[in-house]
């Protein structure tokens, strides 16, 4: 913020009054700049809100008429704000377990294409007459 005492006491330093006007009109760009980006950013959560509270009310004026027993009029009773709020940390709590999981489901491949084939373990037939053998070794005894 500038006050007349500052511009006053930069003069007297010798600063050039272009470049104390210059400051000024950087400072007054950057907070109407800031100010617009603001009211852009609400007036985009003002209609994300909005529609969000039209589709509440839809889903609730289905859940009475098709389900009645889970109906409750007091559910109508919404801050859609606050429900944009929980849908919006919702999405980005979502977004760091899709994350963790990539990260998950990456090294799991790594460790399949490091890990051998299985071994595939052959028998040798003590004979000629497998059924035999099986039967000697296992029914017999």
């Amino acid at each position: 913020m500038f006050y007349k005492d500052e511009i006053l006491a930069r003069l007297a330093n010798g600063e050039d009054a272009q470049a104390i006007a210059d400051d000024l009109a950087k400072t007054l760009n950057d907070a109407i700049q800031e100010h617009l980006d603001t009211k852009a950013a609400n007036e985009k959560k003002s209609v994300k809100a909005d529609r969000i509270g039209f589709i509440m009310n839809d889903i609730l004026d289905f859940m009475e008429d098709y389900y009645p027993e889970l109906y409750d009029p007091e559910l109508r009773d919404f801050d859609k704000n606050e429900l944009l709020d929980f849908v919006e940390d919702a999405v980005e709590e979502t977004k760091k377990v899709r994350s963790v999981l990539s990260e998950i489901d990456g090294a799991i491949d790594e460790l399949i294409k490091a890990s051998k084939a299985p071994v595939e373990k052959k028998c040798k037939p003590k004979s000629n007459d497998p059924i035999a053998d099986f039967l000697k070794d296992y029914v017999n005894n």
